[in-house]
């Protein structure tokens, strides 16, 4: 029995048992299918990381203040009341523009800017809309423009900004309004109501006067439409847009008109009209306002404004005296009101300022004037020369008096700035002032009580905003000594300059081929010889009479004479001369065809130039 136990022990450890093939392929099989499980948990959690950081929001925290731009949204956050925030913008320094897309918020009570960034955040652009509504921002249209003002590009997308997550989402819906920017878009209810803007390209240019709601509870958009006998204001953009809870009222805007052949002059609005709102969509119409005696005067573009208890503030706005050769501007740092219920416009009367106010905003720039009047003083009969620029603004105030303090009482003349109304405050940032052809980007930012008045504080300054140019530094009003010749219309300048170009390029060609080194001497040869060679389009004549005594004195010198001094040393100069011009004028003709396409291309990048310092110029406008 032992025996054959062990014998049973020794057979086993010779022959193990066979597993069945089946059983080790399901097991392999098995194997395979556990890494394949554990590879795909790896490649799931791989792509939720990449998608947490495609979509990772950063904030930073006492960031920089926002640079220098202008046609960017400034709005208060309505989940916190001492918030404000900033989207976008453009800034030219006469040479390239910036694009900006990232979100800054600033908080009022800290007094310090936090930037916040998102990779899925919207394209750069300026010229666009942005609303609040109880916890979103709502951002529609805009504009991109490159850095070389070669290329502007329209966007009719739509995004929405969480105040809670800091995420911005893009909306994908029909029935959008098209491409656009300069337009205005308000809340009303729970409808956010677009109206006008424009689209340029260097091919067109269309400004609109179609309206549209936009439905924040169903994320629709809807068009109303106008039957033809309908009153409404015309198409235009850079007009301001507020509401007062009822009804929704337009006032000024720009607008730029063709009035000849390749000629456009801008024209500025001052006329007020009064949307009356509906929630049902048939029942909205227009109704023009009568125009009130207390205008602001001259009228003006820019005209920023913003809505607090039935009352809209205006500040500064630009001035233009247009002709066929120039614009002659003039840029406003005045306060209106205007009353909604009783149409009435009337400057606001500003308290000075107490001491201890004004120590809190010292800046060595800023020039603050002394009044013999009393606490209240009027707008209009106020001057202060410019924190940024001291000295250099125009103003139709009463003259400068008494310089008692580095302290800027006011923000300086400027246009297109951005305006929010937090708590009670109304808040200022930035804009643009124009000296001459140069504009200057502001970020300066600045508040006033709107239930006070009683002055202005200036919270941050910027004192260094005319050294950002970086474009031509010839100023119109240098040129005021110049002949009258200069004041041409642009269609004969235009002329003159494409006749020069082709001048230039006609007397400085090379008709000689060849590129091998050259001696001193052979390089003075080739030069005579060029200055002796025929222009195009020369006559012979006009040639001969030019190159006369090179011809007779190389014939001299060569030994060419075909008999005594005299006439016949001219005779046969001339034959030189004439068998040079001929053979010469195949390279001429070639040579004039270049001359041609070269001062075409120059003409015509000359006339781009133009087309786009106008643009730049007319696009701050609206």
């Amino acid at each position: 029995m032992g025996k054959r136990d062990k014998r049973k022990k020794a057979a086993s450890s010779k022959n193990p048992p066979k597993s069945h093939p089946n059983q080790t392929k399901f097991s392999a099989r098995r194997r395979v299918d556990n890494d394949d499980e554990e590879d795909i948990d790896a490649i799931l959690a791989a792509f939720k990381k990449v998608e947490e950081a495609r979509f990772q929001v950063t904030e930073e925290k006492s960031a920089p203040s926002p640079s220098r731009r202008h046609a960017c949204q400034l709005v208060a956050n309505p989940l916190v009341s001492a918030e404000l925030i900033l989207f976008g913008g453009e800034f030219f320094d006469g040479q390239k523009v910036s694009m900006f897309n990232e979100i800054y918020k600033y908080n009022i009570d800290k007094k310090e800017w936090r930037r916040v960034s998102s990779p899925n955040a919207p394209a750069p652009r300026s010229g666009h809309q942005l609303v609040a509504t109880h916890s979103k921002l709502f951002l529609f249209g805009g504009e991109f423009v490159s850095p070389n003002q070669s290329t502007f590009y329209h966007y009719k997308d739509m995004w929405t900004f969480d105040l809670a997550t800091n995420q911005w989402e893009k909306l994908e819906m029909k029935n959008m309004p098209s491409a656009r920017s300069g337009h205005r878009m308000v809340t009303w209810k729970h409808y956010l109501v677009l109206y006008g803007g424009f689209y340029d390209t260097y091919k067109e240019t269309r400004y609109f006067d179609d309206l549209h709601l936009f439905d924040t509870t169903t994320y629709t958009w809807h068009r109303k439409d106008f039957s033809p006998i309908d009153i409404r204001p015309s198409a235009r953009s850079g007009f301001q847009f507020f509401t007062n809870g009822t009804d929704i009222v337009l006032y000024g805007g720009y607008c730029k008109t063709l009035v000849k052949a390749n000629k456009t002059r801008g024209t500025v609005f001052n006329d007020t009209w009064t949307l009356k709102m509906s929630t049902e969509p048939s029942l909205i119409k227009w109704e023009r306002r009568k125009k009130p005696q207390s205008l602001p005067s001259p009228p003006r573009s820019g005209f920023t404004a913003v809505m607090y208890k039935n009352k809209a503030f205006f500040f500064g706005g630009v001035s233009d005296d247009e002709s066929d050769e120039s614009i002659d501007s003039v840029c406003h740092d005045d306060l209106f009101v205007y009353t909604v219920d009783g149409n009435k416009w009337h400057p606001a009367s500003i308290r000075q300022a107490s001491d201890g106010r004004k120590s809190k905003a010292a800046n060595k720039y800023g020039i603050h004037v002394a009044s013999s009047e009393p606490d209240l003083v009027t707008e209009e009969h106020e001057y202060t020369a410019s924190p940024i620029f001291p000295n250099a603004f125009p103003t139709q105030s009463a003259p400068l008096t008494q310089v008692d303090s580095l302290t800027p009482s006011k923000p300086s003349p400027r246009f297109s700035t951005m305006l929010a109304v937090a708590q009670n405050r109304m808040y200022l940032f930035g804009g643009i002032y124009e000296i001459g052809d140069k504009e200057f980007t502001l970020n300066d930012l600045w508040s006033i009580n709107l239930d006070k008045l009683d002055g202005w504080e200036c919270i941050m300054t910027d004192d260094t905003a005319q050294s950002a140019w970086k474009g031509d530094d010839n100023d119109d009003d240098d040129d005021d000594d110049d002949d009258q010749g200069d004041s041409e219309s642009s269609e004969e300048d235009q002329e003159s300059d494409h006749d020069e170009s082709k001048k230039e390029l006609l007397e400085t060609h090379n008709t000689s081929q060849e590129v091998f080194p050259l001696t001193p001497q052979e390089l003075e040869q080739r030069a005579e010889q060029e200055e002796n060679d025929p222009k195009p389009e020369e006559p012979l004549g006009k040639y001969w009479e030019r190159t006369t005594l090179y011809w007779q004195k190389l014939v001299h010198e060569e030994g060419r004479l075909h008999g005594p001094l005299g006439k016949a040393l001219r005779r046969d100069a001339f034959e030189v001369a004439r068998e040079r011009f001929n053979d010469m004028q195949p390279q001429l003709v070639v040579l004039k065809q270049q001359v041609d396409e070269a001062a075409e291309i120059i003409s015509q990048r000359k006339k781009a130039a133009d087309v786009t310092t106008e643009r730049m110029s007319s696009r701050s406008r609206r």
